[in-house]
């Protein structure tokens, strides 16, 4: 026994921490998967719509604005805010998991559980 992960629900140690690597690892192919399907969805909304040479109105003025990256990027946001932040979540979460994966890899490379690494720093 190393410790108990409340993430997975289990003790996590010698016996089962291959499971734990492999639960990682799934994770984080599926928000890079994802990912990458959201983006390719928003990239397909671009090019079909033709959004980069869109010209844009300000309803609050009536003002026209040409398009930018930033401008495509706030109407997107704006006509698919859900999209958006699973998309803003699951790449944030997604690079948050492969860290901690590298880190666990990088213990296990030296034969050491997460406990005995802290123990093993303080000393």
């Amino acid at each position: 026994f190393d410790h108990f992960c409340g993430w997975v629900s289990n003790a996590i140690g010698e016996e089962n921490y291959r499971y734990f690597l492999l639960f990682l690892a799934v994770h984080v192919g599926m928000c890079a998967y994802g990912t990458i399907i959201i983006a390719k969805c928003f990239y397909g909304e671009i090019m079909d719509q033709d959004l980069l040479n869109a010209t844009f109105y300000l309803a609050s003025t009536g003002e026209s604005v040409t398009a930018s990256k930033m401008v495509v990027l706030q109407y997107l946001m704006a006509r698919h805010f859900a999209l958006a932040g699973v998309l803003l979540m699951m790449s944030v979460m997604g690079f948050v998991l492969a860290i901690f994966l590298g880190f666990h890899l990088y213990i296990t490379a030296f034969g050491m559980t997460t406990n005995e690494w802290y123990k093993w720093r303080q000393v």
